[in-house]
């Protein structure tokens, strides 16, 4: 059977040994900040088409590379959607012509070919998940939505793809990059709603109470102040995950970086409660380096899945959870 394949998504076959190759700092935040966006915008797809978020971004990841691609960058198409006899289909908004390779099951060449135009990157995720619910070809797929893996599993069988290692590719994707939790809420607003939140105040009575210190270049707690140092509205999560982090390592703390604007934009950001900032110390370079696994890119993540990123003066971490403390909250004071 003849398969056209776009060129940006044969290129993106290729992004297997981007992962393997260790990334930069700088491609490590890019990276980061590519799985927010497409996390944000996979999750509303899920909830309409309920095709697994996880499954959207890591097909993104992999067809895109990383959103690299010249069909990405010129026309917001992270899927190799085409258009079909000039229809653009319910979202897209215009066809572009772009080179392609053609391949027939035995050979490719060069030719050209119309692609899908979007406004939005939220419009070309969209326009993916309305096409796998809507063809008959993955409709088994579809019994699985509360697995991704044997979702992908289906969807490749369906002749999604004709790379024989397809589903190992998004699977691998959705693992190392922990990408299977997008698919606990289908609402980022709806996360940060029902997330514990806590006050400044109370914030700062359970690190001292846990012998950490806070420091601040402007001395102060004013959230909206990018030189202050603030914890209003941190995910009570981080809190513990801190206190779970100073317990187990027997390293003393110093906060510098909380809630505050002047962070970066994102789901899982400092804004939303999730990270914190952490002085440089022997001490805790020790300790995560010993206990914590590598992922590249001055990158290391705990066993819970919390991300440890060292900066040149700092330590930038992101808490999913709170780093396994459900076991010893009792001792940690928490109630």
């Amino acid at each position: 059977m003849r398969r056209i394949i776009a060129r940006a998504v044969v290129l993106a076959a290729g992004v297997l040994t981007i992962l393997v190759a260790i990334p930069t700092a700088a491609q490590a935040a890019d990276q980061q900040r590519f799985i927010d966006t497409a996390g944000e915008s996979a999750q509303p797809s899920q909830s309409k088409y309920g095709v697994p978020a996880s499954v959207t971004v890591a097909q993104a990841i992999l067809e895109s590379g990383w959103g690299d691609s010249d069909l990405a960058k010129k026309a917001n198409n992270y899927f190799g959607m085409k258009c079909h006899d000039g229809q653009t289909g319910p979202i897209a908004v215009d066809c572009v012509k772009m080179n392609t390779w053609e391949c027939d099951g035995k050979k490719c060449w060069d030719t050209k070919a119309w692609f899908r135009v979007y406004d939005s990157v939220a419009d070309s995720f969209s326009d993916h998940g309305r096409n796998l619910s809507e063809n008959s070809r993955y409709t088994k797929a579809f019994e699985h939505t509360d697995d991704a893996d044997a979702f992908i599993r289906e969807v490749h069988k369906g002749g999604y793809a004709t790379d024989p290692k397809y589903t190992d590719k998004i699977v691998g994707l959705m693992k190392e990059f922990d990408l299977y939790r997008f698919n606990e809420s289908t609402n980022v607003q709806q996360v940060n709603a029902t997330t514990k939140k806590m006050s400044h105040s109370a914030a700062v009575a359970k690190f001292t109470e846990n012998n950490m210190d806070i420091w601040s270049s402007g001395k102060c707690s004013d959230r909206n102040n990018p030189n202050c140092t603030s914890f209003e509205q941190i995910n009570t999560a981080t809190v513990r995950g801190a206190i779970t982090l100073t317990t187990y390592s027997g390293c003393k703390l110093t906060l510098t970086g909380g809630t505050e604007t002047g962070h970066g934009d994102g789901t899982y950001t400092h804004w939303n409660g999730y990270k914190l900032d952490m002085s440089l110390t022997t001490c805790l370079a020790r300790y995560i380096e010993a206990n914590f696994s590598y992922i590249g890119g001055d990158q290391w993540k705990s066993p819970a899945g919390n991300i440890y990123y060292r900066e040149p003066d700092h330590w930038d971490i992101l808490f999913y959870n709170c780093g396994g403390c459900d076991g010893t909250e009792s001792t940690m004071a928490l109630g």
